[in-house]
């Protein structure tokens, strides 16, 4: 597997994102929306947060090509999935 590298967005009140200087190549786009704190951490929790949703996607950045400008790279709708929740044992 070659190097990982990884990128971080916000996103905007819109739901839009940019991520900014890319380079070509494919990459997994895997993001998650997280629910508003718990009382206590539990294992399935990110700083106190439980995932509420996520998404994995392969994405593949195009070459540019010189002396154009580089259009944005629209991904359209994304949808993310519910997390399952863990059966308590």
């Amino acid at each position: 597997m070659r190097g990982s590298r990884s990128f971080t967005f916000d996103l905007a009140a819109d739901g839009s994102f940019a991520v900014d200087d890319v380079p070509p190549g494919t990459y997994i786009l895997s993001a998650q929306m997280l629910e508003a704190p718990v009382a206590t951490i539990e294992p399935d929790s990110f700083k106190g947060h439980r995932v509420g949703s996520s998404i994995q996607l392969e994405i593949t950045v195009p070459d540019s090509v010189p002396g154009t400008a580089q259009e944005p790279l629209d991904l359209g709708t994304l949808i993310f999935r519910a997390a399952t929740q863990k059966a308590i044992q």
